[in-house]
């Protein structure tokens, strides 16, 4: 594992993005209640096979210096740079690929929801590929006595590989590729990003640089939707009655389920969730103590520090990175 170490100056607070199309173009916006301004834009192809994976490419500049934070749900994800520098993670795991220095492709397996956090660095020109694989498509796909699936079964495993020729070769011809308007644009898609995700699955235990994580507990389909539908919706009000209807459910049925598999009930789950967010962000220097109340659903900062210091031991100044 290679952390970061550039770290940019004059961060403008960015928590969530939003993609817009400008003639050929993509511009991807930072959208909150604190800053709405285009941070990158660039050519970029985005192509979604339906309950398989979804593929990002392109080449992009970034416009100005700042960090991303957001939420990431259970997934695998291919990660490949040939020019300029991305620095990222999920949750405390970190990792920087340069292309001008070596050209690398990194996998990683998220059984949990995770913080995803990524440094923006202005004027920096990115050439990428990221693949993300439902988990649910792969184990289909997957029996248990083979190679792969120990990988897939732990949280926060990863895998890191310079480029052979062969991966190049794929990786080169998905970032030709127009944005599809055809049948036989997304089958070539498809069948080039099926290509990527052989090849690196034809790695893994078959090189030293695989990272091992803990074994975890498998879980039930429904509590994973119900963890999905969390995650992708932690900035807006959620309640019981929400969730039971959402997923059918009574609410005490739903709080018995999520106490059985997890541990811990509804509400703890959500406010752990939101802090941890909040945690990154004061980390990254994205927030300050009461932005991070606020995007963790917190009207007064005295509530949120005494949530927060609960949780992690200490206070949120104590991790708050003054850039």
């Amino acid at each position: 594992m290679e952390p970061g170490s550039r770290t940019p100056t004059s961060i403008p607070k960015v928590v969530l993005t939003k993609t817009v199309i400008e003639e050929n173009r993509r511009v991807i916006f930072s959208q909150n209640r604190f800053a709405n301004s285009p941070i990158l834009e660039g050519k970029l192809l985005h192509y979604e096979a339906p309950d398989a994976f979804t593929l990002y490419a392109g080449t992009s500049q970034d416009l100005v210096n700042t960090h991303v934070v957001s939420s990431i749900k259970p997934c695998v994800v291919l990660t490949i740079v040939l020019e300029g520098t991305l620095t990222f993670g999920y949750d405390d795991l970190e990792f920087q690929l340069d292309g001008s220095r070596c050209a690398e492709v990194l996998m990683v397996n998220l059984t949990h929801p995770v913080s995803f956090h990524r440094s923006i660095e202005k004027d920096n020109q990115l050439t990428k590929v990221n693949l993300v694989i439902s988990p649910n498509w792969l184990k289909a796909r997957l029996n248990r006595n083979e190679r792969p699936y120990p990988f897939v079964q732990s949280h926060l495993n990863y895998l890191r590989q310079p480029i052979n020729d062969d991966t190049l070769e794929v990786i080169k011809r998905i970032l030709s590729c127009e944005q599809p308007s055809d049948l036989l644009g997304r089958l070539e898609l498809e069948s080039l990003s099926l290509q990527l995700i052989q090849q690196m699955f034809a790695l893994v235990d078959l090189n030293t640089s695989t990272h091992k994580a803990s074994k975890e507990t498998p879980q039930s389909e429904r509590i994973k939707r119900i963890l999905h539908f969390i995650e992708t919706h932690l900035e807006a009000p959620m309640s019981l009655d929400v969730l039971s209807a959402r997923f059918s459910m009574s609410t005490s049925n739903l709080q018995r389920v999520f106490k059985d598999e997890l541990g811990i009930t509804v509400k703890s789950y959500i406010r752990q969730r939101r802090l941890h967010v909040a945690k990154t962000g004061l980390e990254r220097g994205v927030l300050t103590v009461t932005e991070a109340a606020y995007e963790a659903g917190y009207n007064h900062p005295a509530n949120f520090t005494n949530a927060f210091k609960k949780e992690f031991g200490v206070p949120p100044a104590k991790v708050v990175k003054h850039l």
